[in-house]
């Protein structure tokens, strides 16, 4: 079998969550929509939703969307992630 899609599938098996801090950067969020479409793990993108949505959009990203998003500038969060 090929390595490839021995990964692939293992890493579908696990369903593990990966987190992404870099959302400005384009080649992370073409990573992070490949991983999304091919359903290899669950992200977490880093950053305000709406800027990162918007700027998905202007690249064809097609399943960004599906990825959890927090803002660790949110005022809800702010304190919790102070205290860490």
């Amino acid at each position: 079998m090929d390595l490839l899609l021995q990964i692939k599938q293992r890493a579908k098996k696990l369903n593990k969550n990966i987190v992404l801090p870099e959302t400005n950067d384009d080649r992370i969020l073409k990573a992070a929509d490949i991983i999304l479409k091919e359903k290899l793990a669950q992200i977490t993108l880093l950053g305000n939703k709406q800027e990162i949505i918007k700027f998905s959009q202007k690249m064809d990203l097609e399943n960004i969307e599906e990825a959890i998003f927090v803002d660790p500038f949110d005022s809800k969060n702010k304190e919790k992630y102070g205290n860490l």
